[in-house]
């Protein structure tokens, strides 16, 4: 039996749009155009307080999916990083620093997704 999901990648820039606004209901509205049971997002921020200030937490509660936020670096106490999202159970996340010395700090979000009672791990 053949399993078949959709997988995408999104930079979503801390949800600036192309007007410098912060707008996390529009990468949700982009998101669910794209359909997709598996994302993997890059450059989210997550602010404590206002809901759309914590853009981990509002966008995976806006679509109802699991997740997990994989933190690289902190910006002005703020978690910013890749965030994994999934229609199906996360069954473990683990984030890698793969920084190069003299850059900004770079990570690496894994994770082993269970669907259809199967553990899917990358290789």
């Amino acid at each position: 039996m053949a399993i078949r999901f959709r997988i995408a990648t999104y930079n979503i820039h801390k949800c600036h749009g192309l007007d410098r606004r912060v707008h996390p209901a529009r990468i949700v509205k982009v998101l669910r155009e794209i359909d997709a049971d598996v994302i993997a997002l890059q450059e989210v921020l997550s602010t404590p307080g206002r809901a759309e200030d914590d853009q981990a937490r509002f966008i995976a509660t806006e679509l109802g999916f699991h997740s997990s936020l994989g933190e690289n670096r902190r910006i002005n106490g703020d978690v910013y990083g890749n965030m994994l999202l999934s229609r199906f159970e996360l069954h473990t996340t683990q984030n890698y620093d793969i920084s190069t010395k003299g850059r900004e700090r770079r990570g690496c979000l894994r994770a082993d997704i269970k669907i259809a009672g199967t553990t899917f791990q990358p290789l």
